[in-house]
């Protein structure tokens, strides 16, 4: 029965700030020396596609990975840029009442997704974001048709974390109760009836101790 073996990369560090347009920052200098470790983790594998965000930190990671195999297929899509892809229904009644991050007391259990009520610009975007996730998913995560597939998936934190809840088949607001390194290396199996696997998370024993970072 044919497997589709799926390595989920997150992008290497970027440059702080917005960056100079909607693409958004580079990779710095040591997010180039992250995205060729990554690169050669993968020396072995005989990987079929590259899929990745086509934000610019995420195709300047993607690139560096497919000149290690010899220059495979790129796939951008705007489907996979970062996003805030699941949140409790709590959460979004709070923003919906409190469309002024400067008004009213944030509650206890809202701590976690205060930086997310920062950065929102209104619950129609999030809505947006929840649908951009759930089609992401139903695009990338299929079975593999004939034979084995080994394809990569080069995105964002939020979205690979929720990727990984999804694995799991837990709830996907969990997805803000985990971290993973830039370049760090997740890989969900899709078996032949469509079952996922979660093979590993978080594997960054590629990098050195001085090269994990989380942004």
């Amino acid at each position: 029965m044919a497997i589709r073996h799926l390595y989920l990369v997150r992008h290497g560090q970027r440059e702080p700030g917005p960056g100079s347009d909607a693409l958004g920052p580079s990779l710095t200098v040591l997010g180039w020396k992250q995205a060729h470790k990554a690169a050669r983790r993968f020396a072995a594998l005989k990987i079929d596609v590259i899929h990745t965000s086509s934000l610019r930190r995420t195709m300047q990671t993607a690139q560096i990975l497919a000149v290690e195999q010899s220059n495979i297929p790129i796939r951008p899509s705007r489907l996979l840029w970062e996003c805030v892809p699941a949140m409790p229904d709590f959460a979004l009644e709070w923003f919906r009442e409190h469309p002024d991050p400067g008004t009213g007391r944030l509650p206890e259990k809202m701590q976690p997704w205060r930086a997310v009520w920062s950065e929102m610009e209104n619950v129609e975007q999030l809505r947006s974001d929840f649908e951009q996730a759930r089609q992401a998913w139903e695009k990338y995560f299929i079975p593999a048709k004939g034979k084995d597939r080994h394809d990569i998936i080069v995105g964002h934190g939020n979205l690979i974390r929720y990727f990984v809840t999804r694995a799991l088949q837990a709830p996907t607001e969990g997805w803000i109760n985990m971290d993973i390194y830039n370049c760090s290396i997740c890989q969900i199996n899709i078996e032949s009836n469509g079952r996922p696997i979660l093979i590993s998370h978080n594997d960054s024993g590629h990098l050195h101790a001085d090269q994990l970072t989380l942004f």
